[in-house]
């Protein structure tokens, strides 16, 4: 089951005479533009190493930070960091932890001002930056935590000094960087495929029109599945890929749904873990679904509930005008929904 969020469409023009940037849903309020230009010194449109430098020293950076920070932001590796590059990076960082002055994080989320991390305390981090990036995916939460404290606690003391924290954050920044850098490739990748789809005409959104059960190729399902969003359908997708697979994990379409645009809600793995084996409250799982909803929302990503073999009861109990509305399934009732709420969705 899917529901689909667009991105805010940009405002209107501002009046005549008033000479703005033309508003940019990565920085509506224009303030990354103006940091951009105040770094861009001799007005050339990009912004190189000794602009950077000079630029953030002024401000009060670490100096220290400063290479990583040039690289992680120049991702064509020209030299030169270009204002699309600078809008898209403080896009991608929209999280206030995503600091990159780790002595800062540390302060931060050092609540008890023991000079140390421990286990709690990393976790508020860790889950921060998660709730902002999406990066863990479906990846358990507790034994994730406990995994990075154990790899980075170097004299098992089972909490994190500066250095120990310091030596581990780079790596994380990095091992974020890594995921969104995999992300925009397999997006690159699939708009290139969607436009050679289009000038190829392997598929005719004309095929899926009737109601009932559509056969798709997966280079063809987002041409299915937009058929079915103007449908005011909402999609479920039978995985029949099982014997195409190139990874003993995933079959292509788990792949091609890990890599996408799309948040995915393990619907069955709740199910079993209220009802079954107990472990958690109803009401920890559904705020735990909220999250997932969120996410998409804020991301602009496709919410993606994966049923696997069963059929949870959704309806009856897996569902609540507070974290999991069954109106998002509802195609007639978000196109209704005003448009500051709806925010363009499609079904």
């Amino acid at each position: 089951e899917m529901t689909k969020t667009t991105k805010p469409t940009k405002g209107k023009p501002k009046a005549a005479g008033i000479k703005e940037p033309k508003q940019d849903f990565r920085d509506p309020h224009g303030i990354f533009a103006a940091e951009f230009d105040r770094l861009d010194r001799n007005g050339d449109a990009s912004v190189d190493w000794k602009e950077f430098h000079h630029g953030l020293i002024s401000a009060g950076w670490d100096a220290n930070a400063l290479s990583d920070l040039f690289e992680t932001i120049d991702v064509s590796r020209d030299g030169k960091i270009s204002r699309e590059e600078y809008l898209n990076y403080h896009a991608r960082k929209n999280s206030q932890p995503m600091l990159l002055d780790p002595k800062a994080v540390f302060t931060e989320f050092d609540a008890d001002k023991d000079e140390h991390l421990n286990l709690r305390e990393l976790a508020k981090l860790i889950r921060k930056i998660d709730n902002d990036e999406g990066f863990l995916g479906d990846t358990d939460f507790s034994n994730y935590v406990k995994e990075q404290l154990v790899a980075a606690d170097k004299d098992k003391d089972s909490k994190l000094n500066l250095a120990e924290f310091l030596d581990w954050y780079k790596g994380f920044v990095h091992h974020i960087e890594d995921i969104r850098e995999r992300f925009e490739d397999e997006q690159r990748k699939k708009k290139e495929a969607k436009q050679t789809s289009v000038s190829g005409s392997p598929a005719n959104p004309s095929q899926f029109t009737g109601d009932g059960v559509w056969e798709v190729q997966l280079k063809d399902l987002m041409v299915a599945l937009e058929a079915a969003w103007a449908k005011k359908k909402t999609p479920i997708l039978i995985d029949d890929s099982a014997d195409d697979r190139e990874s003993p994990d995933a079959t292509p379409l788990e792949l091609f749904l890990q890599y996408g645009n799309y948040t995915l809600l393990e619907m069955k793995k709740m199910v079993v873990e209220v009802n079954m084996q107990k472990v958690k409250e109803l009401e920890e799982a559904m705020e735990e679904a909220r999250k997932k909803l969120v996410i998409a929302l804020k991301h602009g990503n496709t919410l993606c509930v994966l049923l696997a073999n069963s059929v949870p009861p959704i309806k009856s109990k897996f569902s609540s005008d507070e974290s999991l509305p069954l109106a998002i399934f509802d195609g007639n009732m978000v196109d209704a929904a005003p448009a500051s709420s709806s925010r363009g969705w499609r079904m």
